[in-house]
């Protein structure tokens, strides 16, 4: 019981971690992104103003990435707050100018000043100097070029004296300092998202969990079936092919068999499965199945996709079932050889009378299905998540291949809810196992009552 609790309070502060993790992988791991105004080619001021407009426009339903990452942040003790304000592309511009200057208060009235300028770009009559002296100072990086702009363009003079006047300061005992940032940060505004907001979107614009939605009943349709095999399958093989006297010889064959499955990646069987058995161009076994065209009727709900491609999902969910059916025999053959090794051979049952079913049917089974329960939240967590593999070679719809298109395409909101979804689904998994087992193994007094 003690475990379980564990279990339960470990479920937030995981899942938290997993989401900060996420959103420093998106959003400050990636290079740098600058913008050089040599490289930029404009006909107008309003190509300058549509360029700088963008970089600090946050569409609804997203997190606006110029915030810090974190409630806590730290920055080199030159460089002021303002800084998680700039635009992304002109931010470490900002950064390299405040280390070379070093003035930390000066810069940060310079920095506030800028940034309303950029905003004002856009209202017409508000802006104090042009948008392409606007982008050429947010393109300075070092103060040589940044005092010769000062010394030629209209800044105002209260700015230019608070970013000379103090200019080299240093403190070398503190390099660094902690910014309380508040509420106004990516993570918060992520979880605010996340759980509440309506406006949640993937970056075509669709609600992302109708879209999960969509491609979790696709998933399940074909990963349910495909666990029910592989748990079934393998647990009456060595069930009942157990030699409890001795004699039967047909569980080192199929050892011998299912090594040979074992030793083929999914890709390739799911490939030559695709190829030979649904394709129609080798005759009667290249027709077996129906050919994959999982998109063609538009089936998005659970009902709809059994309706349509029921019979199309059979050959999915069979090579689904390989690979954690060829694992699990090969536990529960292992749990069985480890029985024999400890005193448990069925030939000693029998000679203590107890009969060949009771043997194989509750001492057999019961020590296989504890051996399954610890696995079982591995095998839950693969069934919702699906195949990337499967679902890629099959071209199914599924929340494998949804994740797979989110990652590659950046799109922030629905893979942060995806690994969301997984981790709790995955630590709910893990407490349901233990439970289960448990339940099952309460002590040495519940064990002898298997026999």
């Amino acid at each position: 019981m003690k475990r379980l609790i564990l279990r339960i309070l470990y479920i937030i502060p995981i899942t938290l971690s997993i989401i900060w993790l996420s959103l420093f992988l998106f959003y400050k791991l990636p290079s740098k992104r600058t913008l050089d105004t040599d490289q930029i080619q404009l006909g107008s001021s309003a190509d300058y103003i549509n360029l700088l407009s963008a970089t600090i426009q946050t569409p609804v339903g997203r997190v606006d990435e110029r915030k810090p990452l974190f409630y806590l942040s730290i920055l080199p003790v030159s460089v002021p707050p303002v800084y998680y304000r700039f635009p992304i592309p002109f931010r470490e511009n900002f950064k390299d100018l405040c280390l070379d200057i070093n003035n930390k208060q000066g810069m940060e009235n310079y920095g506030e000043w800028l940034i309303r300028q950029l905003e004002n770009l856009s209202l017409s009559g508000r802006e104090q100097i042009s948008s392409q002296n606007v982008l050429e100072l947010l393109n300075c990086n070092n103060k040589s070029n940044f005092y010769d702009f000062l010394s030629e363009n209209p800044v105002p003079v209260n700015i230019k004296k608070s970013v000379v006047v103090g200019e080299g300061k240093r403190d070398p005992m503190i390099p660094y300092y902690l910014e309380w940032n508040g509420m106004k940060n990516i993570f918060h505004q992520q979880l605010k998202l996340l759980f509440s907001d309506e406006n949640y979107t993937t970056n075509s614009g669709a609600g992302v969990y109708r879209i999960i939605l969509s491609a979790l009943s696709w998933t399940i349709c074909y990963s349910f079936p495909g666990l029910l095999m592989a748990l079934a399958v393998p647990f009456f093989l060595v069930l009942f092919f157990y030699p409890v006297s001795g004699k039967k010889k047909i569980l080192p064959f199929l050892r011998k068999f299912v090594l040979v499955f074992y030793s083929l990646p999914t890709f390739v069987l799911a490939t030559m499965a695709l190829i030979f058995l649904t394709s129609g161009r080798y005759g009667t076994i290249s027709e077996i199945f129906p050919f994959p065209d999982f998109y063609r009727t538009g089936a998005n709900s659970f009902f709809s996709v059994l309706r349509y491609h029921a019979f199309g999902l059979i050959l999915p969910a069979l090579i689904f079932a390989l690979n954690p059916g060829v694992a699990l025999f090969r536990i529960f053959d292992e749990k069985v050889s480890s029985l024999n090794r400890n005193g448990g051979d069925g030939r000693y049952f029998l000679h203590l009378g107890i009969s060949n079913n009771k043997v194989r049917f509750k001492y057999l089974a019961s020590h296989l299905v504890v051996t399954l329960l610890g696995t079982l939240s591995n095998l839950f967590v693969g069934m919702i998540a699906g195949s990337l593999i499967i679902e890629l070679v099959f071209n199914i719809p599924g929340l494998g291949r949804l994740f797979y298109h989110s990652v590659i395409g950046f799109d922030i909101n629905l893979s942060v809810t995806l690994i969301v979804f997984f981790t709790i689904l995955h630590q709910l998994g893990h407490i349901f196992s233990d439970w289960m087992v448990d339940r099952f193994m309460v002590g040495s007094e519940k064990e002898s009552l298997l026999i």
